[in-house]
């Protein structure tokens, strides 16, 4: 579970990284 998690995580940072401009 924790390794979906992390994935997600990576993902969802990838992805969202754009608009809130976080890294």
């Amino acid at each position: 579970m924790k390794l979906l998690m992390t994935q997600v995580s990576e993902a969802v940072k990838i992805d969202y990284g754009d608009f809130y401009g976080v890294d």
